[in-house]
């Protein structure tokens, strides 16, 4: 849905703001905007941040299995799924 199309053809900000799901003051801060913005990753941290240094240590080392990989974190405290450590 282009945003300023639409409000060009009269639908107010508070409609395009209950179709869009958005907030009325992003909807005319688009509006008002030569471009839209690009949506922003916010980082999130990963439960395996704890253990990176002994992943890559690991994958140094030649261990490459996930599954190998999931056993020795466990030791250290891992509550993850393999999952996460395939991924």
């Amino acid at each position: 849905m282009d945003i300023r199309e639409v409000y060009e053809q009269g639908v107010s900000v508070t409609e395009i703001a209950r179709r869009t799901g958005r907030d009325r003051k992003t909807v005319r801060k688009w509006i008002r905007s030569q471009e839209l913005p690009k949506p922003r990753k916010r980082p999130r941290p990963s439960i395996l941040d704890p253990f990176k240094e002994f992943i890559v240590a690991q994958m140094q080392k030649g261990v490459t299995n996930a599954e190998r990989m999931l056993v020795d974190l466990r030791k250290r405290g891992y509550k993850g799924k393999v999952r996460i450590v395939r991924g």
